[in-house]
């Protein structure tokens, strides 16, 4: 991988990253509230090209993004804004993928530049549930990313 933050707040911002094998950018824990922005990654290609799904239920979440992604997010906490994935990735420029077994538990740490409504929750207590069990994640998103192949 290129560059990966771990249950953390980080900046990643303003980064060249040229054939990552694996994914160029990669938000593992879940509790990642640092922006990913106006970064630019090439993909040439690497990575196993194989899917999230079909490690679902033997790794339980644990071992994702392995295919060949430019930008992998397991959580939802981080904003992920003018980045442009550029070439060829074993599976996709962009991926958002959660495995609940393992973000369940996960608390976001007290660090500085966090949102203090965010500090010391779950993934699950941070979302907001509405009728039917759905759960909305108003903090963190896509926006402003591009491709081209």
């Amino acid at each position: 991988d290129g560059c990966v933050a771990h249950d953390s707040r980080v900046h990643i911002t303003k980064n060249v990253i040229v054939g990552a094998d694996g994914t160029g950018i990669f938000l593992e824990d879940g509790t990642e509230t640092g922006p990913v922005a106006n970064n630019y990654i090439i993909g040439t290609g690497g990575g196993s090209r194989g899917g999230d799904d079909g490690r679902f239920s033997i790794q339980k979440g644990k071992d994702m993004a392995h295919g060949g992604f430019g930008i992998w997010c397991r959580g939802e906490l981080a904003p992920v804004l003018n980045n442009h994935c550029e070439g060829h990735f074993g599976v996709a420029p962009y991926a958002f993928f959660v495995h609940p077994n393992f973000v369940s538990g996960k608390i976001v740490k007290d660090v500085p530049g966090t949102n203090v409504a965010l500090v010391g929750k779950t993934i699950s207590e941070i979302a907001i549930e509405l009728e039917g069990g759905l759960k909305l994640q108003s903090y963190g998103g896509f926006i402003g990313n591009s491709a081209v192949a």
